[in-house]
């Protein structure tokens, strides 16, 4: 190749400004057919590590006693669970990420890498979640305005106004999903809260989309979730808007 070409620089800015177009349609082609990200089973294979036990990441968060003494137990494992639960949707998580030059801190801030699942949906319909902010609350009791509004003041236009609160439990859980709508339906600011029992069945739902399309005898297994469709948090978005 070098011997038919030559290899100096002037003479590969010199092929390659006469192939414009081709550079065009591989970039053209790349665009429309992107490489799909690597799976959970590919990622195990790849690295020589073991498949992701979903049930022990859900285990270590129910698992924290509740109260601020355990929060940064709690916070860490909440961090676990939900990088495995919404791979490939949402990357790169930062742990006490620092806003406005640091006068205010995320626990966790993803990245949306979504392209067809709930994620996608929410970018596509007009809802600004280029990133996906996380507060973990390991509460003994309910929550309440002040942290509905610490979250909701990290929302801006070019962060996004998705997030989502990870707690224990409530007394009163619809009291505080009534306020997280009523931010919804006022500002445009979207709070998916989830609490231990909304991590069990989110867990469940994650593995039944990861598992096999057909049961033993070979039927195929109706009414599967597809990865990264999430029902838990489309039912819960939609009643934010309802």
């Amino acid at each position: 190749m070098e011997a038919e070409y030559g290899g100096d620089k002037a003479r590969m800015v010199e092929l390659s400004e006469d192939r414009v177009e081709l550079f065009r349609a591989y970039k053209d082609k790349k665009q429309a057919m992107p490489l799909k990200p690597l799976t959970h089973a590919q990622l195990s294979t790849a690295t020589g590590t073991g498949p992701v036990d979903f049930d022990a990441l859900l285990d270590a968060v129910l698992e924290v006693p509740s109260g601020p003494q355990n929060a940064s137990r709690y916070h860490k494992a909440i961090e676990s669970l939900f990088t495995a639960l919404f791979y490939p949707a949402l990357t790169q998580p930062v742990i006490e990420h620092p806003l406005d030059e640091g006068r205010k801190r995320v626990d966790i801030t993803y990245t949306n890498r979504d392209r067809h699942g709930f994620f996608d949906w929410l970018t596509r319909q007009g809802h600004q979640c280029s990133y996906v902010f996380v507060e973990c609350k390991n509460y003994g009791s309910d929550l309440g305005n002040p942290e509905l509004d610490q979250l909701c003041g990290r929302f801006t236009p070019l962060r996004g106004k998705v997030g989502i609160i990870a707690c224990r439990s409530f007394a009163d859980k619809e009291r505080f999903l009534l306020r997280c709508r009523d931010v919804a339906l006022n500002r445009r600011e979207f709070v998916l809260v989830l609490d231990d029992d909304d991590l069990v069945l989110l867990v469940e739902e994650v593995k039944k989309s990861l598992g096999p399309r057909r049961d033993p005898d070979g039927a195929l297994i109706r009414d599967r979730p597809k990865p990264g469709e999430f029902r838990l948090l489309n039912e819960r978005f939609r009643r934010l808007v309802s």
